[in-house]
């Protein structure tokens, strides 16, 4: 399906700030897009798409992201905006964990919050977003700051965790990472698994110990690539 008609300039009016929500779900959609237009200088429109979006080239394009959703649905959304829209700024609101924050960042997003934030707060991020500054989780600055990414300079990809490394790991921790792999939080993965949170960080520290990853975006990284 074709995305929308470039468009150059915004069409709010002035003194307001055009955005444009994507978000898959109809019902967290509706619900998001309700309390925006209640908030004074916000023109806003949603779709659950890019491709499905108003062509008008909104001021940012805020992208929700599901917990459980893949990472690669927010990558193709954040790179079908940039096409669709060049010069927005894009936005990310994601119910997980810093990897995710961390993938957002990546594909070019300068806007990246919680998913259980107040929306008074998702307002003011946005109008901060206006003014050129960014917003970002702590937690995320602190693995963009650590230098082992993972990430192979010479290639610029991603080495995966080999078959080896992943056989080490018992029935259990494979469970976990691959809950960790959709960027949820350690919470969210214990009510996921039906364990304790304590539990999930044990069986985190032991797969990295397992597999010779030195932080949790790595070991992410490095299981999606395989």
């Amino acid at each position: 399906m074709p995305g929308p008609v470039v468009s150059e300039m915004s069409t709010a009016p002035a003194g307001t700030i055009a955005v444009t929500l994507i978000d898959a779900s109809a019902f967290s959609r509706s619900c998001t897009l309700a309390g925006l237009e209640e908030a004074a200088g916000l023109v806003v429109r949603a779709a659950a798409t890019v491709a499905a979006a108003p062509p008008e080239r909104p001021d940012l394009v805020l992208v929700q992201h599901h917990a459980g959703d893949p990472l690669d649905l927010l990558t193709a959304e954040l790179r079908a905006a940039r096409r669709a829209w060049p010069g927005a700024m894009l936005a990310v609101l994601a119910d997980a964990a810093a990897a995710v924050a961390l993938t957002a960042l990546r594909s070019g997003a300068r806007l990246v919050l919680p998913g259980d934030v107040g929306l008074d707060s998702v307002i003011s991020a946005i109008r901060l977003a206006d003014a050129s500054l960014a917003v970002v989780p702590v937690a995320a600055l602190t693995m963009l700051e650590q230098p082992d990414t993972g990430v192979e300079s010479g290639e610029g990809h991603v080495a995966p965790l080999g078959a080896e490394q992943l056989g080490l790991l018992t029935p259990r921790q494979r469970d976990v990472i691959g809950v960790l792999a959709t960027g949820l939080s350690n919470k969210a993965i214990a009510r996921r698994l039906g364990i304790s949170e304590s539990t999930v960080k044990v069986h985190i520290r032991a797969i990295m110990a397992a597999t010779g990853v030195s932080n949790r975006t790595q070991l992410v990284a490095r299981f999606l690539a395989g």
